[in-house]
């Protein structure tokens, strides 16, 4: 599974979410883009002599009522991703 498809499990099953993160990983996948550039930022800044970068993770942990805003925002990217 990848990082993305990671960050889309669920736990009960949501079938209709769990469709629109797979189908944008694949698009994603797709279209040749790396979802996963966060651990190549290290060496990609120092190969083009920039400072060294630093990184910082945010993490979404609550209940239901605090995942609207993230199923909101995997329900427009979804949308947007579409043909």
């Amino acid at each position: 599974m990848s990082r993305i498809g990671a960050l889309c499990a669920q736990n009960p099953a949501a079938p209709l979410y769990d469709l629109c993160c797979r189908r944008i990983v694949e698009t994603f996948r797709l279209a040749k883009t790396d979802t996963n550039m966060a651990s190549r930022l290290f060496q990609l800044f120092t190969d083009a002599d920039l400072a060294t970068p630093t990184m910082q993770l945010h993490a979404f942990i609550g209940g239901s009522a605090g995942a609207v805003e993230w199923i909101k925002a995997v329900a427009d990217l979804a949308t947007i991703l579409l043909p």
